[in-house]
């Protein structure tokens, strides 16, 4: 038994070192010290490394379940592709994740209540519209089907959304909350606290400039044997 839990310890030193886990983390806390909170994502495909992810505030919304705060609900995550930043609208790309917690239908009224998370990847513009892609029209054999009389490939105009199910009874993610109170779900950030210190130390160093400018410092000497002449 002691080594089946040294071998887990062992495997989960192993993902969380390859993903960059903790320098991700230290990068993480300076984020929710300002911001509140930050959101802690795992990925994790089939053949693939599992992967963190944090986002921060302006990222991410959430809801939790009202009768238990550290149960999440819905995760909306929005973020824009860096290749288009500074473009107008029509021509940003913002990517899109929603994860949400499906309750399943049951015939027993009395049974406890399951649940599915269901994720949602969508593709918009900076305006907020769902983006197309043009996907090529098929025949039975695989063939792209083309146009009788000009003799052009068929296309079908496609919105950029895919549902997926991730036969998960949870939502992969967490949001960690800075300095939090019993049943808080939105955290607490140090900048107010720091800007009275920092407006301190601000108008402290203003006194002290406008002391030595304005000579506020200055004192008479006394010197010794000091020889007066007629």
């Amino acid at each position: 038994k002691t080594d089946k839990v040294e071998d887990k310890r062992t495997l989960l030193d192993f993902i969380l070192t390859k993903s960059n886990f903790w320098s991700q983390t230290h990068k993480a806390f300076l984020d929710c010290t300002i911001g509140k909170r930050v959101l802690l994502t795992i990925i994790a495909n089939p053949g693939e490394p599992i992967k963190f992810r944090y986002y921060t505030m302006p990222e991410f919304t959430y809801e939790v379940d009202p009768n238990d705060s550290s149960i999440l609900t819905k995760v909306s995550i929005i973020y824009q592709d860096d290749r288009t930043k500074g473009k107008v609208g029509e021509e940003q790309i913002w990517h899109q994740w929603i994860y949400q917690l499906m309750q399943k239908v049951s015939n027993n009224p009395m049974s406890k209540p399951e649940y599915r998370c269901i994720a949602t990847y969508k593709v918009t513009d900076g305006n907020g519209l769902t983006k197309t892609y043009q996907e090529p029209v098929l025949d039975d054999q695989g063939m792209q089907i083309t146009d009788e009389v000009t003799g052009e490939p068929l296309y079908i105009e496609k919105e950029c959304i895919q549902n997926i199910d991730t036969h998960l009874d949870f939502i992969p993610a967490y949001v960690i909350l800075n300095d939090p109170l019993t049943g808080d779900i939105k955290g607490h950030s140090d900048v107010k606290d720091l800007m009275h210190l920092a407006n301190h130390y601000n108008h402290t160093n203003s006194d002290y400039r406008d002391a030595l400018r304005f000579k506020m410092f200055e004192q008479a000497r006394v010197v010794e044997n000091a020889i007066l002449l007629p």
